[in-house]
């Protein structure tokens, strides 16, 4: 995925770089742009193989450790974040 992220003009968010694909979040909603074919296909793996988006039916994969269940219906994600953290930063835990 670096070769993908490289990009030295990224916008800067808490000290970070951000990519930000498939539109803006934005106080009123999401302004949705397309995802890139990479993108789709990573995001169409995922959720068959994980339902980690859950699925049309209404149900959620939970914690993000996948039910493994390959729904056909499965989900598909409508944007990605991609941020860029330092050796020893990262997403702090939540309990």
């Amino acid at each position: 995925m670096a070769a993908y992220t490289d990009n030295p003009h990224l916008p800067q968010v808490s000290g970070r770089r951000l990519q930000n694909y498939g539109g803006l979040v934005t106080a009123k909603g999401l302004l949705a742009a397309k995802l890139p074919a990479w993108l789709q296909s990573l995001g169409a793996r995922m959720a068959h193989d994980t339902a980690i988006f859950g699925d049309d039916a209404g149900s959620n994969g939970g914690s993000g450790s996948g039910s493994g269940s390959g729904s056909a219906t499965a989900r598909l994600p409508n944007h990605v974040l991609v941020n860029e953290y330092e050796p020893g930063e990262g997403i702090m835990v939540r309990g």
